[in-house]
């Protein structure tokens, strides 16, 4: 008869890889595609003053070009988008709908002062930030922003995970299976649960 250790021995057993200086969790390959930054496409300002805004009227739709850094492998490029209608995106740190950087013909660009610099006789002018990070526009006199510039993670990245989480969970809960099943086997010929070392 067995003896009715065994089920209590299995049951702790079980529970071995979740225990320990490091949980298992940390190891799991669950933990590791969600907490890898090397997955994560996160974008932002490069922090040049190569921002640029341009206008074609009478609409007071503005195209505003800037440097992009991907802070995975610090590469640039360029990146435009309109506005206003990207500022629900901007103020929500969420990808905008991009456009070619490059203005049409009819297009006239518009001034960008650094904030402090005097302020240009044009009506219309953008004042960036001394971080080069975000402006405001100034339309006769008046004040609209501060508008940041892109600041993002590429959802590409978080698909990838989401379609590989399923993988990763059963490949976590394998590897759960089979020290359970190596456990098994050591408690039912009678030798010792094998604990390893921290």
């Amino acid at each position: 008869m067995r003896s009715p250790r065994v089920p209590t021995a299995l049951l702790l057993a079980g529970a071995l890889p979740f225990t320990g200086c490091q949980t298992y969790e940390e190891h799991s390959l669950t933990h590791k595609l969600w907490s890898d930054p090397s997955l994560t496409d996160h974008y932002e300002p490069a922090g040049t003053r190569a921002v640029k805004s341009f206008q074609r009227p009478p609409s007071p739709r503005l195209l505003v070009s800037y440097d992009e850094r991907c802070e995975k492998d610090s590469s640039v490029r360029r990146r435009a988008f309109f506005l206003p209608d990207s500022a629900k995106s901007l103020a929500r740190q969420r990808k905008p709908g991009f456009t070619n950087p490059a203005p049409g013909a009819d297009w006239i660009e518009v001034p960008v002062i650094i904030h402090g610099e005097p302020a240009p006789a044009a009506p219309l002018y953008l004042a960036l930030a001394a971080d080069h990070k975000c402006f405001t526009i100034v339309r006769d006199g008046v004040a609209d922003g501060p508008h940041r510039l892109p600041t993002y993670v590429d959802q590409r990245s978080t698909a990838f995970r989401v379609a590989m989480t399923p993988v990763a969970v059963a490949a976590d809960v394998t590897v759960v299976a089979l020290w359970c099943g190596v456990v098994a086997i050591y408690v039912y010929a009678g030798g010792p649960v094998p604990l390893g070392g921290r």
